[in-house]
């Protein structure tokens, strides 16, 4: 999005306005008082006030969670500040304020992009509740500074918290410059429970022995027959594990700001799902190219037809399975789901047999197609063909675990003919092995 010269780019914060007690207990009290705007219009001396050094003229608490490795391969940080709601009204009803976070590198210049969120308080709050302002980035490997700040526009008050983050590097990093095209700090979207998304690509240059058409197929169908709807108000898996550090939700705000859906623990798994298939999608083919297709099996719907890679837009897919539509569940959904085994067997019988999208030397070239799933396990009764070999291909069985005892699913029993090469991981520093591992059984194949 374009801003006119006079407006900041900034990435926003979630706000969240909650009951204070117990984290299993906690409640969503009424925002109605809230007048929330994400765009910063306003000019504020944010440079003086950083020079000016740390300052609490307002009750908060500030806390920053320790670096996670993500899906993604880059390490996220959440920042979490709270205040009481008794003990800001104390200072007046009325509040203008103004959350902002902003990140320099050690020895370096703040990032001149920045979380924002202003909302006015203009109604007495519930004295039991707190607002709660969340922002998440990636930080690469390093030592960073983060300055968290609330101006209250209203008294003229202000808070600054400087807050000091080390991010390790891979120990034995065989893939080094792997974020080498990345910026060090990104800002990301609001939290919303699923898997976060970033943009931006991954240096991964693949030398094969001659051209490969690459097709990536992802399966965004839930290990489970039965989809799992209930709603996810902190899931306790990567990358929000249970720790310390990572504070939950309140139950209530499962339900995303943007849209509000329900993330639910199904569709959590496939926004993570994404995370993967966005990694695998930007590796650099030296000779050949790659397409992606992703399909949600168990339900029969193709999400994206095969697609050059350079044209997925990952945040577009991670949006559509948010939305309302993605989670329902039809009448037909329901009766094909013991015809799902046929549904995954044609759309794979039609990636072997495709031209070539690229233009390969047809009389070298090599088709590799990567499978990426959690495992799918049909109805019973459920027709599981067993794909022949159709095409001069070499198939991969990428498989995301959630570090429990799978053995694959029905996919990979269709797939036997065809002799994968299983790869399982469960967990993201796994799957970096992993991935290093794909790539260079790409690089040997004959």
């Amino acid at each position: 999005m374009l801003f006119r010269r006079d407006l900041f780019r900034i990435f926003a914060f979630s706000l969240y306005l909650v009951a204070a007690g117990t984290p299993l207990f906690s409640q969503a009290v009424s925002v109605a008082p809230l007048q929330q705007d994400l765009t910063r219009t306003i000019k504020l001396p944010i440079e003086e006030w950083l020079d000016q050094g740390e300052r609490t003229e307002i009750p908060w608490k500030v806390s920053l969670s320790r670096p996670l490795l993500t899906y993604q391969l880059r390490n996220l940080v959440r920042v979490t500040a709270e205040v009481p709601a008794d003990l800001l009204q104390k200072q007046g009803i009325s509040h203008d304020l103004h959350f902002i976070v902003k990140a320099a590198p050690e020895r370096g210049k703040w990032e001149s992009e920045e979380s924002y969120s202003h909302f006015r308080v203009e109604a007495k709050l519930d004295s039991r509740a707190e607002l709660q302002m969340l922002a998440e980035l990636y930080l690469q490997s390093g030592v960073y500074t983060i300055a968290t700040i609330v101006y209250d526009g209203a008294s003229g008050k202000r808070n600054l918290s400087f807050t000091r983050v080390q991010v390790g590097a891979p120990a034995g990093d065989a893939l080094p410059q792997l974020l080498g095209s990345l910026p060090k700090i990104q800002f990301l979207a609001p939290p919303d429970n699923a898997a976060p998304l970033a943009a931006g690509r991954i240096l991964l240059p693949i030398a094969t022995r001659r051209p490969v058409q690459l097709d990536l197929i992802v399966d965004l169908s839930t290990p489970q027959e039965t989809p799992d709807l209930r709603p996810v108000a902190f899931p306790p898996y990567s990358p929000y594990p249970v720790n310390p550090d990572w504070g939950p939700l309140p139950a209530s705000r499962s339900r995303t700001a943007a849209t509000g859906t329900e993330v639910t623990r199904e569709t959590y798994e496939q926004s993570r799902l994404l995370q993967v298939a966005s990694v695998l999608s930007a590796m650099d083919l030296k000779q050949g190219c790659i397409e992606v297709a992703a399909f949600d099996i168990l339900r029969r719907r193709t999400i994206l037809p095969l697609t050059a890679a350079s044209e997925v837009e990952w945040g577009k897919i991670r949006d559509e399975i948010l939305s309302p539509d993605h989670a329902m569940v039809s009448v037909a959904d329901l009766k094909g789901r013991r015809d799902a085994g046929k549904f995954f067997q044609q759309e794979l019988e039609q990636t072997m047999t495709q031209p070539a999208p690229c233009k390969l030397n047809s009389r070298n070239s090599f088709q590799v197609i990567a499978i990426l799933t959690r495992g799918v396990r049909f109805p019973a009764g459920s027709d599981k063909p067993q794909i022949e070999p159709g095409c001069n291909c070499k198939v991969f069985y990428l498989q995301e675990t959630d570090g429990s005892a799978n053995g694959g699913g029905d996919l990979k029993n269709m797939l036997k003919p065809l002799s994968p090469t299983t790869l399982q991981f469960g967990d993201p520093q796994d799957f970096r092995q992993k991935l290093l591992e794909f790539t260079r059984a790409m690089e040997k194949l004959p």
